[in-house]
């Protein structure tokens, strides 16, 4: 998750730097992450398989990113049927 966390870094400077609203990747992690301690990387019983995709809250601060105000979406914003096709046309 490290290195995938330094690319949207940079991805993020970028996306300020032009004026533009980033749409995050997918996260992909090898350990599941709660509140409680876990066991080789994952709860019992579990039957998740490793590498899965991660929620953004794995990886980062999302409360702090949305107090500084940083253009962000999820990934797969754009690909929801919510979405107006004017925002998916700008992209």
């Amino acid at each position: 998750v490290q290195s995938q966390m330094a690319q949207v870094a940079g991805a993020l400077a970028i996306a300020r730097a032009l004026r533009r609203t980033l749409e995050l990747p997918s996260l992909w992690c090898s350990c599941d992450r709660t509140f409680m301690v876990a066991w080789n990387c994952s709860y019992w019983p579990s039957s998740l398989k490793r590498p899965f995709r991660c929620p953004l809250d794995h990886a980062f601060n999302l409360p702090n990113w949305e107090a500084r105000k940083l253009p962000y979406r999820e990934s797969g914003f754009l690909d929801h049927e919510r979405v107006a096709e004017a925002v998916r046309q700008s992209q």
